[in-house]
Parts: structure tokens; sequence; C-alpha cells
């Protein structure tokens, strides 16, 4: 498939759209050959390539403008996709990205960007009682996230700050109350103490003992666990040295979040195979500076 026939577009970053590259990644597919992997962001000028801010051109000290550094990225400005009220591929998303355009037509939002590309690329389980379990994992880890991001946090300070980040984790990966692993889950007393542990567990329950999520190979099933608990950004690929740890990590502190994944052998054997596959270890290995 030319690179034009598959054009994927986001900001210029990881985010909604990091699963569907390892998706192709794993494939054996690469960005410029065998599909367009477009950066999009409103921080450049179409016209001239000067890097733009809240709309204005950017120029150093000496009043000479300031390129936008794509770092080797296919970045275009967003007006590139569509101009604003008029109709345009952007729709099928609310006139949002992640957006896919295939010969057939547009793709918009997550999870269904995952799945056209796991089905082109036959990662998207063998049967239908297999996808609906990719689906069943990807709506899990969904509640999980929920889950973190409803904790609360906050402060004045940089010091009240801190102190509540590392309040949020240790009682986010510390056991709760809700303690129901397996069976019928308790809606009463301990539904609002669910947490890290327990969204875990409750995944070990039902993936495969072979170091994969379904089938016994690789799928979206394992890309979208890998993503959730092993994503992280190498020195080498953040875009500048203060890049705060909270969007380097899973969870915003990798030491934490790998002593959780200590008790959770599957998940733990799943997120190995991924990193094992030579296309993915890879696509890693040569996916450069990443804005987030």
């Amino acid at each position: 498939m030319p690179a034009d026939d598959l054009q994927l577009y986001y900001w210029n970053g990881r985010g909604l759209l990091e699963v569907g590259r390892m998706v192709l990644a794993a494939a054996g597919k690469k960005a410029g050959v065998d599909y367009a992997d477009i950066r999009v962001t409103t921080d450049i000028d179409p016209e001239t390539g000067q890097q733009l801010k809240n709309g204005e051109p950017v120029v150093d000290a000496d009043g000479a403008p300031v390129m936008y550094d794509k770092a080797g990225k296919d970045v275009r400005a967003m007006s590139t996709i569509g101009v604003k009220g008029e109709p345009g591929p952007l729709d099928i998303n609310f006139g949002r990205v992640p957006l896919v355009i295939t010969p057939d037509g547009a793709i918009g939002q997550r999870a269904a960007i995952n799945a056209y590309l796991a089905d082109v690329c036959g990662l998207n389980g063998a049967s239908p009682l297999e996808r609906a379990t990719i689906v069943a994992i990807d709506e899990g880890l969904r509640e999980m996230k929920a889950a973190w991001d409803k904790m609360p946090s906050g402060g004045e300070t940089d010091e009240e700050k801190a102190a509540s980040a590392a309040e949020k984790l240790a009682t986010w990966f510390a056991e709760s109350a809700a303690k129901d692993y397996c069976g019928p889950s308790d809606m009463s007393g301990t539904r609002g103490e669910r947490r890290a542990m327990w969204f875990m567990k409750r995944l070990e329950t039902f993936l495969g003992d072979d170091g994969f999520a379904v089938g016994g190979k690789l799928s979206l099933g394992d890309l979208l666990i890998y993503n959730a608990f092993a994503e992280t950004l190498t020195d080498a690929e953040i875009p500048r040295p203060e890049f705060p740890a909270a969007r380097r990590y899973p969870f915003g502190d990798l030491e934490a979040t790998n002593a959780a994944l200590a008790g959770c052998p599957k998940i733990s054997a799943i997120i190995a195979s991924v990193k094992a596959d030579a296309n993915i270890a890879a696509y890693l290995a040569g996916r450069g500076k990443q804005m987030f």
C-alpha cells in the first residue's frame, strides 16, 4: 500500500494514535513507505514554515524568523486537513484528530482507528470471541484510566503539588478495600475504592497464559496493555530536558508501575512479548522526539 493510500493525522506526539502506529509497526509497515504519519500543529505557518505562538510569528532577539523544528517528522499545519466552517474529512471525528484517511473513506475516534488498523494488519483476533475480548480489554483499561484521572491532586506551591502527586500515586498503587479480584464484583461499599490493583488483578483473570492476550500471538490487545503499563519516553525522545515525569511514564512513575507489575505475571509477560517483537523494537528505536 503506497504511503498516500493510508494517511494518519494527529498532533506531534504519542497520545491517542500511538497504539495505531504500533499496530502498523508490528505488521512491518513503515512511515513514509507504507503509510503517511502526518503530525499536525497550529504552531507553524503553512506558507513559510515559520514557528507561530498564539497565532503570531516567532522571531529571535535580532528579529529574524524562527523556523518550526520538525525534527524529521512530517509536520503540517492543522489547516492542511480542512477549513473551519466547511465540511471535510474531520467531520467523522467531530472536527478533531486523530484521523485516518483510507482509500475507502475517513475514520475518526481512537478505538475505531485501532480496530480498523488491527483488522487490515491481521492483529484483531482470529474469531469473534477474540475480537470481543480485545474490546473488553480496551474498555477495562479505559475504566482504569478514568479512575486514575478522578483521583484528587493539586496544591498551590510547587512543594504542595509534589506532595499531592506523591500521595495520589501511593494511594493509587496501595491495596484498597476493593479486594474482589474475581467473581461477581462488589457493587456496594468498595466500589469507590477500585484502583490500580483492582483493575490489574481483574485483567489478569482472563488474559492468556502464554504471554499474549488472545490467540497465542501478538494482537491489538497486547499493544493496548503495553500502552497502558509500559509506554515510556526515553531520554532521547523527550523534547526538552525538563520534560515532566508525569508525561514520560505510566501514571507518572515508572518505578511504582513496575513494582505493581511484579504482582501481575500475565500482564508482565505480555509487556515482555511486545518488547521482544523485532518490528516493535525497531519502531521504538527510531521513534525520535515526541512533544508528548
